[in-house]
């Protein structure tokens, strides 16, 4: 870690830190916040590869065009990153790719 992300990073991972002792104890906060990081960093890790990694196969080509159209079509459409189950779950699933085509 570069000197510039730490003085970022090691800040707000005290920050959050902060509710999860103060929600799941003292005996359990390190394990929770430690299972929090670990998504955090699945979902950064899948964001950078929808952008930059080479997409194989129909799945990825499908979450790499659902993506897209999140930051192209309609910005506050289309939130989930790695997968669009999230934009059922929170009703921002928008237009299907389909309808997109179609209309525009």
């Amino acid at each position: 870690m570069t000197g510039d992300a730490a003085s970022v990073s090691i800040p707000l991972a005290a920050l959050f830190y902060g509710p999860f002792l103060l929600v799941a104890g003292s005996s359990c906060a390190a394990p929770s916040f430690a299972g929090f990081v670990f998504g955090y960093i699945c979902y950064d890790e899948i964001h950078y590869a929808t952008h930059h990694a080479p997409t194989k196969g129909r799945l990825g080509q499908f979450l790499r065009h659902h993506h897209v159209l999140r930051h192209y079509k309609d910005p506050d459409q289309q939130s989930g990153v790695g997968s669009p189950l999230w934009d059922h779950v929170f009703g921002t699933a928008g237009q299907s790719s389909e309808q997109i085509a179609v209309d525009g």
